[in-house]
């Protein structure tokens, strides 16, 4: 995933603004709904391979910052029909892109990101015949304040809260004979704050945006990817 040094370089979204128990429900734009072929399958992210489609965070038009490894483990989902997927955040070997070493820690805090449905914003077949962006958010447990992002140079944060502008959408894809998700993120008006280091200099707070493509995917106790679908 790409970051600009997590605002200087993080990459993927941010969420909901007042508290870190505040239901993003309030403020979310949900219709439809996601389905998954079993009950309790178990579902998993990672984003596309190769550019552009690996997620890119940046924060006022500066460069972006790349993760090798981005993975994101969503939590159980009981039913088969369900209108959120919430993903906890893992990554690794982060670096400002086109740098040649590694030195950007992304600290995820026991946030969440969470993905919700619309109709509007699902397509089954390309080309993608989309009419609106599905709400996409950052849920924090009041102890963490939000996603923590450290450069040599930098620390910065993005607190709990709801994108505002654009967001997501959905296309159906077949991945290993089975139906999986690709979340096509071009989320714009990310709240973040920059908290120690010479970006102090810069102001306190910045708006960042988020691009690119995560694939999401199904799967089984034994591990057998089953369907997964977004209408």
């Amino acid at each position: 995933m790409s970051m600009k040094l997590k605002v200087l370089g993080l990459g993927l979204l941010a969420v909901l603004a007042t508290s870190a128990f505040t239901a993003i429900n309030a403020s979310a734009s949900v219709s439809g709904h996601f389905t998954q072929e079993i009950n309790t399958a178990t579902i998993t992210g990672e984003e596309t391979l190769g550019t552009p489609h690996r997620l890119k965070f940046s924060a006022d038009g500066g460069t972006p910052i790349e993760c090798t490894v981005a993975h994101y483990e969503a939590t159980p989902v009981h039913p088969l029909t369900f209108e959120e997927i919430t993903f906890t955040p893992t990554y690794e070997l982060c670096k400002t892109e086109g740098a040649a070493s590694h030195n950007i820690t992304v600290h995820h805090q026991k946030c969440e990101y969470e993905f919700y449905s619309n109709t509007n914003a699902s397509a089954n077949v390309e080309p993608h015949k989309t009419t609106g962006h599905a709400t996409v958010g950052l849920w924090c447990p009041p102890e963490s304040n939000g996603i923590l992002v450290t450069h040599p140079n930098c620390t910065m944060r993005m607190p709990p809260q709801t994108i505002k502008e654009e967001g997501a959408t959905y296309t159906t894809i077949t991945r290993n004979g089975k139906h999986a998700i690709t979340a096509n993120i071009t989320a714009t008006g990310i709240t973040a704050h920059y908290e120690a280091g010479i970006c102090i200099f810069l102001g306190t707070n910045h708006t960042a945006k988020m691009e690119g493509s995560v694939t999401v995917w199904a799967e089984n106790h034994k591990d057998e990817p089953v369907h997964l679908t977004a209408t």
